[in-house]
């Protein structure tokens, strides 16, 4: 019986280095997906057709950056993209 609960052990430990390699590996995976700068995108709606970064769907329009340091932001009925762009005070402002 002894031999089996080592056995055991070995195996449990073994399965949990198996599964925690392929769980960092899965986060590390996501990791890049959410880093800073986006990927090239291609985006359909309201029968056209545009392609770039960070692209927003909205307002009966599409708009998407030009490179991966740019972004959209979209507020109040309008979509801006550009360099640093955020929204305050009812204003949507780039660099």
């Amino acid at each position: 019986m002894y031999k089996i609960l080592k056995l055991n052990r070995i195996s449990i430990g073994l399965l949990s280095i198996f599964l925690f390699s392929i769980f960092a590996l899965s986060v590390s995976l996501g990791a890049e997906e959410t880093s800073p700068g986006q990927s090239y995108e291609c985006v359909e709606a309201y029968g056209e057709k545009k392609c770039g970064y960070g692209c927003i769907k909205a307002y009966g329009e599409i708009k998407c950056a030009r490179t991966k340091e740019h972004n959209c932001v979209e507020a109040y009925g309008e979509i801006k993209c550009g360099l640093h762009c955020t929204e305050s005070y009812g204003e949507i402002t780039c660099d």
